[in-house]
């Protein structure tokens, strides 16, 4: 086929990154400029039906995610004029169309079919990132309604319909915008006529790296069939169009056909353990213990499953509902009953009901909002078993309504989010990746790194720390000058300090419909069509303008104060350009001056601030340099480890200290400094025994010895103590401390400490 990309920045050879194998060459008589990229494609047989995201690789950067569709049938393009039934446009049965719906446009198809022919007309427009809203409609050319759909379950704004021929001879196939708003991206590709069509997948998920099997039914499939799979095992995928030869299900439909089946969506890859519903209604599974994922359906409409979960009274739990976001038709709604029949409290949308909290609570939300039900889950006092409840909201069921049910204990648990799906690595620079942490429980500090980087490439991954309790962290990526053009799939997980790892996840948008229809008070945004993704694709590519050097690795910032980082700055061309260099989402405790440099500079002084109250512990500061005159992205970027630490600290002598009644004890000591903190510190003992004082000490700001008497009275009784040392100091207005120790002390009688001696 021959295909055009249209965009900006698609010269300095542009490279196709897709997840499927090609063959690839420029197309003939191609003026290919700075705004398309024309070239003709042959994808690999053996890809899979379905529809997949692919990248344009330059030299320059990495582009957006575009969805790009891979069929088995004819492809036609839609021709004008076809806006009225008599002109429809004749299309062969089946088929594929491609076409465009701009504004108010009516666009009328004709094809033949046979009496009792089992069809599918499917609007694929969302799924391949248009923003038409799709309404089809079917009739006989003597006009008698076939069937219609508008917007099907789980398919977003997307909508799709089987039916059973019910005459021989022609039918009139129509297509539109529902709001007549076309624009922006106003393609569309509809796949008509006698197709294997499954309606539902289950279950929902699959597990990675594992013989298993899919039940396909619904659709255009005569039978409910079974069909035996090995899914990837490659932990970078999050979703599979899996080639299922329609003959080899033994539905009577399609014995003879040479197609593989078509599948809405693709099927997600999950947890590799978890547990299905019992086909049979009338069996339930036994009370389980989380953690535990349960995958579910509502076979007919009505339907109410119920599942038991054991744990200990007072035990926490993260209950979701996963249906929605994974292209299920169910609008999920979960109620928690507890063991002694009370209702405990249900939740819709990812919010909880007012009034249900006792026991229990919903989460109040999550951005943005879905209709997969999310519970915060107490266990009541008294009791280990609650149920769980799982409806529609409309009671609805049948074809496409799965579901997974997800219990996880949220006493210590975290999740990452990304938020970009692609990273551009300047030769002899650095790219950094932002990371978003939810914690639900667990404050610690995270260990951040990267996997997908091959030993030898020429790529170095900078690890990083979201740092406990902080909701952000940044990872980077350093390739060496010269290198080759790497890309690569990568991915971001996290490490919590009791050994817990997590894989950084995202979302990412292709169709956004925003609706706004005058004199009916109706604007907002139609929910979008997205794919969340495990991954991240990394290339290598030329520097650009200008790139950034830190001369040390690690910076060490004493609390309260100012400290300055050096930096290179490399001109890779030669122009005047004057940066900004700013920090990208500093942590937390630390500030970062916004600096200004000129075409003439070379170096440049990066001021960094910790915050009186910082948490002392490791950083990773991001610095991006962006060109002065515009919002324009960054052109540059370094990730510089800081270390917070206390300005001072102190040493004393180590072993046992003993003293006598109405005896001293003088205790030599040092304070450490750290640059650029000069000031005064005062040192006091606390916690010392009764009978036994000590005068603070105050060490000047440029001394650094001191001596502290101990002084027990004449009647301190005999005793072990643990006293601390406690430094405080000025920083702005406010005073900092540090404890040190504790120091072994014992107060003895004179005879006991000269026998010791």
């Amino acid at each position: 086929m021959e295909v055009t990309f249209e965009g900006s920045g698609l010269v300095d050879g542009p490279r196709l990154v897709a997840p499927f194998g090609f063959e690839l060459e420029e197309s003939a008589g191609s003026d290919h400029g700075a705004t398309h990229w024309k070239i003709r494609l042959t994808v690999d047989e053996r890809t899979a039906v379905g529809v997949y995201p692919v990248r344009v690789v330059t030299d320059s950067g990495v582009s957006n995610p575009i969805l790009f569709a891979v069929g088995q049938l004819l492809q036609v393009t839609e021709v004008e004029p076809n806006n009225t039934p008599d002109g429809a446009q004749p299309i062969p049965n089946p088929v594929v169309v491609e076409g465009e719906c701009s504004g108010n446009d009516l666009d009328f198809f004709r094809f033949s079919g046979r009496k009792g022919e089992r069809i599918v007309v499917d609007a694929v427009c969302a799924r391949v990132g248009s923003e038409v809203d799709p309404m089809i409609r079917l009739t006989t050319a003597g006009g008698r309604l076939v069937a219609s759909a508008d917007d099907s379950p789980g398919l977003v704004t997307d909508g799709y319909f089987t039916a059973v021929l019910p005459e021989d001879g022609a039918y009139i196939l129509e297509f539109c915008d529902s709001r007549f708003a076309g624009k922006g991206r106003t393609g569309y590709r509809l796949l008509i006529g006698a197709v294997p069509f499954a309606g539902e997948v289950h279950p929902l998920a699959l597990p990675r790296g594992q013989n298993t099997a899919l039940e396909l039914r619904g659709g255009t499939l005569s039978i409910d069939c079974l069909f035996a799979l090995r899914t990837p095992s490659d932990p970078l995928c999050s979703m599979i169009y899996p080639t299922i030869p329609a003959r080899s299900l033994g539905d009577p439909a399609w014995v003879d056909s040479e197609l593989d089946v078509e599948l809405p969506t693709p099927v997600p890859l999950g947890s590799p353990v978890a547990i299905l519903e019992p086909a049979d209604p009338a069996q339930q599974l036994p009370p389980l213990s989380p953690p535990v994922t349960i995958l579910g359906r509502l076979s007919v409409a009505g339907e109410r499953d119920e599942f038991a979960i054991t744990a200990p009274p007072g035990s926490k739990y993260e209950v979701r509902v996963e249906a929605w976001g994974l292209g299920s038709a169910l609008d999920g709604q979960l109620r928690v009953i507890g063991e002694d029949g009370n209702l405990l409290g249900e939740s819709d949308d990812g919010r909880p009901s007012a009034g249900r909290r006792s026991g229990g609570g919903g989460r109040r939300g999550r951005a943005p909002t879905s209709p997969d039900p999310w519970f915060d889950l107490t266990i009541p006092e008294g009791q280990d078993e609650v149920k769980l409840v799982v409806t529609d909201l409309a009671d609805r069921g049948g074809v496409g309504f799965t579901y997974r049910l997800v219990v996880e204990p949220a006493a210590s648990s975290f999740r990452l989010t990304l938020e970009d799906g692609q990273v551009a690595v300047p030769r002899g620079g650095t790219a950094l990746i932002p990371v978003t942490v939810t914690r639900s429980g667990y404050d610690g500090p995270i260990a951040l790194d990267l996997r997908g980087i091959p030993e030898g490439s020429g790529v170095a991954v900078l690890p990083g720390t979201a740092p406990a309790g902080q909701t952000g962290g940044v990872v980077g990526l350093e390739a060496v000058a010269g290198g080759d053009p790497l890309v690569r799939e990568i991915q971001v997980v996290g490490t919590g300090g009791d050994g817990q790892t997590v894989v950084a996840s995202g979302t990412t948008v292709f169709a956004q419909q925003t609706l706004d229809v005058r004199g009916f008070g109706m604007s907002g945004t139609i929910p979008s069509y997205t794919r969340p993704t495990v991954s991240l694709t990394a290339a290598v590519t030329r520097p650009g303008p200008i790139l950034l050097n830190p001369e040390t690795r690690t910076l060490v910032v004493p609390q309260g104060c100012r400290v300055e980082a050096p930096l290179q700055i490399v001109r890779m061309i030669e122009e005047e350009a004057t940066y900004q260099i700013i920090a990208l989402s500093p942590p937390d405790g630390l500030s970062v001056e916004e600096l200004e440099v000129d075409g003439s500079e070379s170096t440049a002084e990066i001021e960094v601030t910790a915050a009186a109250d910082a948490t002392p512990g490791p950083y990773q500061v991001g610095l991006v340099a962006r060109p002065s005159v515009s919002e324009g992205s960054p052109v540059a970027a370094a990730l510089i480890e800081v270390e917070v630490v206390p300005p001072v600290s102190l040493e004393l002598p180590e072993g046992e200290i003993a003293i006598a009644p109405a005896g001293t004890v003088a205790i030599d000591g040092k304070v450490a400094r750290v640059e650029p903190f000069a000031g005064d510190v005062v040192v006091r003992l606390d916690d010392l025994p009764p009978g036994v004082t000590a005068e603070p000490v105050e060490i000047a700001a440029d001394a650094s010895e001191f001596t502290v008497t101990l002084r027990a009275a004449a009647d301190a009784a005999r005793t072990e103590a643990r006293p601390r040392a406690v430094l405080t100091y000025e920083l702005g207005d406010r005073e900092g401390r540090v404890t040190h120790g504790p120091l072994n002390l014992k107060v003895l009688t004179r005879d006991a400490i000269e026998g010791q001696r």
